[in-house]
């Protein structure tokens, strides 16, 4: 799934570090170091928002704090 980050970061959502916020949420950030930007993931449904969680993993980011 192609998006784009505020910063004009434009690329695979996968390719964001999956993370975990403040309040425990699992979210992906933005790999550009000036930027940061979260995206939780909530509007797309459970198993869709695992899968990504997944590849981002795979993609060499295992979730942090």
């Amino acid at each position: 799934m192609l998006e784009s980050c505020y910063c004009s970061r434009t690329g695979a959502i996968e390719d964001r570090e999956p993370v975990v916020t403040d309040d425990g949420r699992r979210a992906l950030r933005c790999p550009e170091e000036t930027c940061g930007n979260l995206k939780d993931l909530e509007w797309l449904a459970e198993d869709s928002r695992r899968a990504i969680f997944e590849e981002a993993e795979r993609h060499g980011h295992p979730t942090a704090a």
